[in-house]
């Protein structure tokens, strides 16, 4: 017999219930990425007191709102085991750890400019601290997908596994090893790219498939 959709394992009790939220995850996750992309990408290398600048921090709120929406509704489409909720739990430790340390330093860099270089080195390492439970909970997440049959298809799973064992790895080293640049990160953050980018576009092309609950 096929397995219910979004079923997840012996221990998800959730096969008479409606079928979890694709649309919203699928949302808020490419929200997730576009405000980081903004933030870090496009407006962050401007000088703290410019409107860019600026406009990188409420993109960095609006990150963390939705990733926080988002941890608790894929603990929601992965199932609701005790795995789940522990995946869920490290990621809203994430963003609680990123949005109290690292977007109060920008905070700080704009009020005071002539400290900016020092907070910006306090974000990042407030940045990399949040990465390292982040990684943890991808490893999760990344075992509960590859327990599955067909929802996420179980590429997802090894993707994530490997995203968050390079997660932890990266940050750890640039947190406590002097000597670790971070000539490695891109290697590392290859996997976590392809496996956000593919569960966002999933979740989006699972929820015009069928009706989807938001």
């Amino acid at each position: 017999m096929a397995p219910k959709y979004g079923s997840l394992s012996d221990d998800d009790d959730d096969g008479d219930k409606a079928p979890p939220p694709y649309l919203a995850a699928g949302l808020l996750y490419l929200c997730v990425i576009l405000c980081g992309i903004y933030a870090d990408g496009l407006a962050r290398p401007s000088p703290s007191t410019s409107l860019l600048f600026k406009s990188s921090i409420m993109a960095d709120l609006a990150m963390c709102g939705s990733d926080a929406c988002l941890a608790v509704i894929l603990a929601r489409v992965l199932g609701t085991s005790t795995t789940a909720v522990i995946a869920a739990a490290l990621r809203l430790l994430q963003t609680a750890v990123y949005a109290s340390a690292g977007i109060l330093a920008l905070v700080a860099a704009m009020i005071v400019p002539n400290s900016a270089d020092l907070c910006l080195r306090l974000h990042a390492s407030a940045y990399q601290v949040a990465l390292v439970f982040f990684g943890l909970s991808c490893v999760l997440n990344g075992l509960l997908m590859l327990r599955r049959h067909t929802h996420p298809p179980r590429p997802f799973g090894a993707l994530f596994v490997l995203a968050g064992v390079g997660y932890v790895l990266d940050s750890l080293g640039l947190l406590f090893l002097p000597v670790y640049d971070g000539s490695l990160s891109p290697i590392f953050m290859t996997p976590a790219l392809v496996a956000e980018l593919g569960l966002c576009i999933w979740l989006l092309w699972v929820a015009l498939r069928r009706p989807d609950p938001v």
